[in-house]
């Protein structure tokens, strides 16, 4: 291959390099090529030790992949680069795919991160609405469950249920909240017994009923564990979602961070010892 043949199909395969670049790496080339010239070397000679003008050209389109990747840290520019690089045979198949792997679960990491921190800040956020302004309220919500009805109610009134569940079998459950004392009773029968428990506004159980065909088991002064009412319920779950979803973006933005680092060096390393092989070459 003569300087002519040699210098069009580099031009060819640099056509997707900005025109001023591309005619930068023509006129490094041509110089390559005088140079040797005057040294007493051949036009084929110089050729042949160029290499072929082809992966020369994939070499300087991963460079400004790279440029480009370092410029402005984007998705499409990464994959560009590993793209640039599995072209040049430096980053193979067996490497490309655990790598496409690490990064798709990096991405779900910060999918999931952030998903848990939009609902921490809405939870915290309904929270502090209802204690401020008393917004949203706890509204009746009529729903079906199985074979039965239940439903929840406010606790505006002391003599309605908050659940009812009737079965088809006869079977119902049934919870009760006094509004004035805060003291909870529930009261689950059917036809093999029934269950009835009392507990008061702390959290103690105040009475335990077991009924069924051999008799009734009935226990008083049991300890438990109060409730959180229902606003410090979102606070502490908003909470929770937003040190957790805070956590794991937090470490998601260090790997990508380490990734980045990683793979611009890598990427430099690899362009480094081409294009040290290159000139080695043309000294030859």
């Amino acid at each position: 291959m003569n300087q002519q043949t040699f210098m069009r199909q580099l031009e060819a395969a640099l056509a997707g390099l900005p025109a001023a670049e591309r005619q930068d790496i023509l006129a490094d080339y041509a110089e390559y090529f005088r140079d040797a010239l005057a040294d007493g070397r051949s036009e084929e000679e110089v050729a042949a030790s160029l290499g072929d003008p082809q992966r020369l050209a994939r070499e300087f389109q991963a460079k400004a992949k790279l440029q480009a990747w370092e410029s402005r840290r984007s998705v499409g520019n990464l994959f560009g680069v590993i793209g640039a690089m599995a072209g040049l045979g430096v980053l193979n198949f067996v490497l490309a795919i655990p790598f496409m792997i690490y990064l798709g679960f990096l991405t779900l990491g910060f999918v999931v991160s952030c998903s848990l921190l939009f609902g921490g800040v809405l939870l915290t956020g309904l929270w502090a609405s209802n204690s401020l302004f008393g917004w949203p309220a706890i509204e009746p919500v009529l729903f079906h469950h199985g074979s039965g009805v239940a439903w929840v109610a406010s606790t505006s009134d002391s003599a309605r249920p908050l659940v009812n569940i009737q079965g088809g079998q006869g079977d119902r459950v049934v919870i009760h909240r006094d509004a004035a004392t805060g003291a909870t009773r529930i009261e689950a029968s059917g036809a093999d017994g029934a269950v009835r428990l009392e507990r008061s506004a702390d959290g103690s159980i105040s009475r335990l009923q077991l009924t069924g065909d051999d008799g009734v088991v009935e226990l008083q002064g049991l300890e438990g564990l109060p409730d959180l009412p229902d606003r410090s319920v979102l606070l502490v779950t908003g909470l929770a979602l937003l040190l957790a979803g805070g956590v794991g973006l937090a470490i998601a933005v260090v790997l990508v961070r380490a990734t980045w680092r990683g793979l611009a060096r890598f990427g430099r390393y690899q362009l480094s010892l081409l294009s040290g092989e290159r000139k080695e070459a043309v000294r030859v």
